[in-house]
């Protein structure tokens, strides 16, 4: 890309002004035609959130307005790409230097990979700024509480949520225009992502910075978003005000992206909605990229792209056959399947009672950390249990002990038939052996039995079915497949010799809307059909309350709740259990983060959630609570309940 300064005419406060962009980047031996004729425009101190699912684009334009194509790529753009004045399609790369420097700043998903990790966070700030006490206000601004003590540090040393603040000072350090923000919740548990949200519009408030926010999580974007703009496969579909397109959206794609998103109200006894993207094999080249999904599709959507039409003030969709602006809410299919209650199975398959993990730090080996404390498992054939709780609390810990990959320091696990759990995990796609075709994954994962060549083709295709792979896709490779492929691929590697106990460590965190509820009616028809137990970590409660009939909260390495899904959703009896719910995007909660909060470290004596609770009491902060429990499996730890006030 080249690049110089010109002078255009823009509306007043207008800071990005894209129009009629096409991005090729160069995949294999042919060109790809990734963003097509797009369309956007950003003023000072709006968010505009930018959604869509896995693949539409979206990071691809977050990209292009930050002059970060990849050269590997050889991209080829066309169209205007207007910053601050700077036409980036023409702009000099020193100029382009100059403006990243100042004026605009990234802040992407994972911070981890984004910041150097052999550098301490002192040496990467002067980076971004010389000015030491600038880099310290910086950190102050987004609620870092010891600022010169972080400084000091490695990225490793940081938790999740500090090393996203970090990686938002660096962006506001030199107060720039525009930052765009690429999914920089999506791996954030809940109250985190609550705390980074409240953040960035205190930002925009104080310094007037525009945001393009890239987001597949539209609870998110009902948060922070001023307006909205859909993204599918490179073509914009719909654009306008949050509140109007959320609401009443225009286009069948809003729709569907709307009514793939998982709530708190979701019928549990209903298998959710998905759409047959992974099935699709058509590709449409000059038509609308949702014609072959749309059930309102007409001949001209294959062939011809409508042109964009108004339906309200700044309000715009680009559809042959609109239908009626209405979202009912309902993403499921008739289908039953959770059991009534009462039928579970009484077998239990595992037992763990009285689990301690303690971690010796590499510094000073007498000095212990508990990570689990005095946590007991009892699980059912066929039941499905939820682990919840905020980054470090002990729940992949605790995963991990269950599957033999960490040992316990103390307590008791019995696995009654002495058959080793499988576990599904976060990153399908780094589990999965990179020069192996899927064929050959699954075959490995039967390679210790005593099969025929025939047989063992045999029970491959069978266990594709049943997850929904096309024989076409056993050839491929992990880097050619979706994510929701290479979820499945995983899935059927551990379902392939079926275990009696499945554990799923976020297994759909990372995945859009419409690929979560694939997942999801995967694994539980799949633990129905193979009376399969599932321990199942997530940090969406929302998942959690569907997924399962059981949620264990965990604190600090404690349980502190435990109970049947929809009580402890709907009648929490823990401070804690309460603000994760609170936490909850799109769910009508208003999001609050006080900077005490957000850097609160949790208490070693005590109750661990003591510096953070509201209804905290003396006895809190010095004593451990009891288990209270209210019936068998309904109990939680907390001195409120001791003293009869819940």
């Amino acid at each position: 890309m080249n690049y110089a300064y010109v002078e255009e005419d823009k509306t007043e406060d207008e800071i990005v002004k894209v129009t009629g962009l096409n991005v090729w980047l160069r995949r294999g031996r042919q060109d790809s035609h990734i963003l097509k004729d797009v369309d956007l425009a950003i003023k000072k101190g709006e968010i505009v959130a930018l959604v869509g699912e896995s693949g539409s684009g979206k990071s691809v334009l977050g990209m292009t307005l930050l002059g970060l194509l990849p050269r590997s790529s050889t991209p080829k753009v066309d169209g205007k790409v207007s910053i601050l004045g700077s036409e980036m399609t023409s702009i000099s790369r020193k100029e382009l230097r100059n403006l990243r420097r100042h004026s605009i700043s990234g802040i992407f998903q994972d911070p981890m990979s984004s910041l150097n990790p052999s550098m301490k966070i002192a040496t990467q700030m002067k980076e971004v700024t010389s000015d030491l006490e600038r880099a310290v206000e910086a950190l102050v601004q987004v609620a870092i509480k010891d600022p010169k003590s972080v400084l000091g540090r490695f990225p490793f040393q940081l938790s999740g949520g500090q090393r996203q603040r970090v990686m938002i000072a660096m962006a506001l350090a030199k107060e720039p225009a525009l930052i765009v923000a690429d999914e920089p919740t999506t791996a954030l548990d809940v109250t985190v992502q609550a705390q980074i949200l409240f953040l960035i519009k205190q930002l925009r408030r104080n310094f007037e910075t525009g945001f393009l926010f890239v987001t597949h999580d539209l609870g998110v974007a009902s948060e922070i978003a001023d307006s909205v703009v859909v993204l599918l496969a490179g073509r914009v579909l719909e654009k306008g005000p949050t509140a109007d397109i959320l609401s009443r959206p225009a286009h069948p794609y809003t729709r569907e992206l709307i009514s793939s998103r998982l709530t708190m109200d979701q019928d549990q006894g209903l298998r959710l909605r998905t759409n047959p993207r992974d099935q699709v094999q058509a590709v449409v080249v000059d038509g609308c990229p949702y014609a072959t999904r749309c059930e309102n599709a007409l001949e001209i959507c294959h062939s011809q792209f409508p042109t964009t039409t108004s339906v309200g003030d700044g309000w715009t969709i680009a559809c042959h056959n609109p239908t009626p602006r209405s979202v009912s809410g309902d993403l499921s299919l008739e289908v039953q399947r959770r059991k009534v209650e009462g039928e579970e199975s009484k077998i239990v398959v595992l037992e763990a009672v009285a689990i301690e993990k303690t971690f010796r730090s590499r510094e000073s080996r007498a000095e212990a950390t508990p990570v689990l404390v005095n946590v007991d498992l009892e699980l059912h054939q066929g039941e499905v249990v939820s682990l919840v709780g905020e980054s470090g609390s002990g729940k992949s810990t605790f995963l991990r002990i269950l599957a033999g990959l960490e040992e316990a320091t103390s307590g008791t696990l019995v696995r009654n038939d002495n058959v080793m759990p499988k576990m599904v995990f976060q990153d399908s796609g780094s589990s999965l052996t990179p020069w192996l075709t899927v064929r050959e994954l699954l075959r490995e994962a039967i390679s210790a039995k005593s099969l025929s060549k025939a047989e063992i083709e045999r029970e491959v295709e069978e266990v594709a079915a049943k997850v929904d792979l096309s024989t076409k896709v056993l050839a491929s490779r992990a880097a050619s497949l979706s994510g929701g492929q290479r979820q499945r691929v995983a899935i059927a590697r551990c379902v392939i010799s079926p275990p009696s106990i499945l554990l799923c460590d976020e297994p759909t965190s990372a995945l859009d809307a419409s690929l979560v509820a694939g997942t999801l009616n995967l694994l539980l028809s799949l633990s129905e059909r193979l009376q399969m137990a599932m321990v199942f970590v997530t940090h969406d409660l929302a998942v959690a309350r569907y997924v399962s009939s059981r949620i264990m909260v965990m604190l600090g390495g404690r349980i502190v709740e435990s109970g049947d899904s929809d009580e402890v959703c709907a009648k929490p009896l823990h401070p804690y259990t309460r603000m994760l719910l609170q936490s909850l995007p799109g769910e009508g909660n208003e999001l609050k983060a006080s900077i005490a909060e957000m850097d609160s470290e949790l208490t070693s004596v005590g109750c661990a959630f003591s510096s953070r609770c509201p209804e905290a009491m003396e006895i809190c902060r010095t004593t451990p609570p009891q288990v209270v429990h209210i019936s068998r499996q309904r109990y939680a730890a907390c001195h409120l309940l001791e003293g009869g006030l819940s």
